[in-house]
């Protein structure tokens, strides 16, 4: 993977991002609201999805996912929301706080107030 995210249309790239932590996730919710995308159909490779990406992309509509390296936490979430995804290294866990402070079984709107909080976009 090139980038530390992609978002894919059928084949046609419709962003990137080489950001860190959830950032670009943060980029695509503004992306496909400015440009009105279905998020439903579009298909996105991230490098590293804990708890915290995969919350980011249920609460946007995401439902096709592959990732480089995917925790199990990560997983729990994606399978709970119902998002297809595929992986190069499932893990344990990741190295990072937010994957502590999300329990995957938590509301979604729950965990994503915490992320934006964490990320000062409260």
């Amino acid at each position: 993977m090139p980038h530390t995210l992609s978002a894919y249309q059928g084949a046609e790239c419709v962003f990137h991002s080489d950001g860190s932590w959830l950032h670009p996730l943060f980029e695509l919710e503004t992306v496909i609201k400015d440009h009105k995308l279905d998020a439903g159909e579009l298909t996105v490779h991230d490098k590293i999805v804990g708890a915290g990406s995969a919350f980011l992309l249920a609460h946007l509509g995401i439902q096709g996912l592959h990732a480089g390296i995917l925790s199990q936490r990560g997983e729990a979430v994606l399978r709970r929301f119902g998002i297809s995804v595929t992986w190069d290294t499932r893990v344990d866990r990741i190295a990072c706080a937010t994957e502590s402070l999300l329990d995957p079984a938590m509301p979604l709107d729950e965990a994503v107030a915490i992320l934006r909080q964490r990320a000062g976009q409260c």
